[in-house]
């Protein structure tokens, strides 16, 4: 049996090592037969996670030990090898400079990417029905047509937001960054659609439509 606390595993750190613990999961062995799924449902761990856990354990437990050499005794008068010296200890390296495996997943990035283009289509039905409200508007003077305006150039961003997001997938970071702005344009857009036609002020509705869109488009470069 392998211990499971004896051996490094990516991305286990104290507190995931002990919600394995707490799980059953003792040994490498334990931590291949369990059911992967149920270990990802456990706080502060996830599918990825395991599964990367799940292959190092594999591999370490694949590789074959190096046999231990019987010791010689001592005898008398034959002079004795010298000791070979020890290897100078490897530095510490800081936590934050730990590379991210995560990060270094194409898959994981690619799937992010999908994952943000589905979400960015939810954003995309409000600006189509934003835009079919401002169509309707009673007041549809210059103020109208500039909130027209605003979201068509919106929709330009998400549309390529939406491209970028399937052709190279996307970092954590970038997901993390655009959750917030992504659900402040759906807020901002519903919440004016909901409004009924003598409290909408479509000047202030383009006002908000353009920071958010400045702001996705900032993050696109």
């Amino acid at each position: 049996m392998h211990p499971i606390d004896d051996h490094r595993l990516p991305g286990i750190g104290p507190m995931r090592l002990a919600r394995l613990q707490e799980a059953g999961v003792q040994t490498l062995e334990d931590l291949l037969t369990a059911d992967q799924a149920a270990l990802a449902g456990l706080p502060g761990l996830n599918a990825a996670v395991v599964a990367s856990a799940v292959s190092a354990a594999s591999h370490l437990l694949a590789t074959p030990r190096e046999p231990e050499l019987p010791e010689v005794p001592d005898v008398p008068g034959v002079p004795q090898a010298p000791a070979e010296p020890e290897p100078p200890p490897r530095p510490a390296i800081p936590v934050h400079e730990l590379p991210d495996a995560d990060e270094a997943s194409a898959p994981k990035k690619l799937k992010r990417g999908l994952d943000t283009a589905r979400r960015v289509e939810t954003t995309l039905d409000w600006v189509r029905q934003a835009r079919a409200h401002a169509r309707t508007d009673p007041d549809a003077g210059r103020e109208s047509k500039e909130l027209r305006r605003q979201l068509k150039r919106l929709r330009g961003v998400l549309e390529r937001l939406q491209k970028e997001c399937i052709t190279h997938g996307l970092s954590r970071r970038a997901a993390h960054d655009l959750g917030p702005l992504l659900d402040e344009a759906d807020a901002r857009l519903s919440s004016w659609t909901a409004k009924s036609a003598s409290e909408k002020r479509a000047d202030k509705a383009a006002q908000r439509v353009r920071a958010v869109r400045r702001g996705l488009a900032a993050r696109l470069g």
